[in-house]
């Protein structure tokens, strides 16, 4: 897969990527602000016509609103059915047994290495690195980062 202007990029230096960067997520924070935008009109507007579905010229809309319960009042129907009728549909709150693989703290046992050179390689061995992460910050406005 060519990414358009991968050439160019592959050009830059530093500094000059680190502004591409940050202006590249500078507009697509403005661009996600924007969508927040249009469809909390587009909610609006379909709520002013009493639709969820409407045909525009080149689009057909659809809004969807998900819908939660509130537990505490539907407990209200175990008090006036049938218990018979509830059991496809509630579940009474109770403890299940459920596995679980092992789980390592970390942060405690990263400091079981000082109790010798093979604990130390064990837990360097089962390091996994991650996708770095690039920070940019301007100078101007917070500092210097480093």
């Amino acid at each position: 897969m060519q990414v358009e202007g991968w050439n160019e990029v592959m050009e830059l230096e530093l500094d000059d990527l680190a502004e591409a960067l940050k202006d590249t997520r500078d507009r697509i924070g403005n661009l996600e602000q924007a969508i927040w935008l249009l469809e909390k009109r587009i909610v609006e507007v379909m709520e002013e016509r009493g639709a969820t579905i409407a045909d525009t010229e080149g689009h057909t809309v659809k809004v969807t609103i998900p819908v939660t319960y509130d537990y505490n009042v539907l407990a209200g129907l175990r008090e006036v059915i049938d218990p018979n009728l509830l059991k496809d549909c509630y579940e009474p709150a109770g403890e299940k047994v459920v596995k679980f693989g092992e789980k390592w703290n970390m942060t405690k046992a990263k400091k079981l290495s000082s109790y010798g050179s093979e604990h130390a390689s064990i837990i360097e061995a089962a390091k996994i690195p991650g996708r770095p992460k690039v920070m940019i910050k301007n100078k101007e406005e917070e500092g210097d980062p480093r």
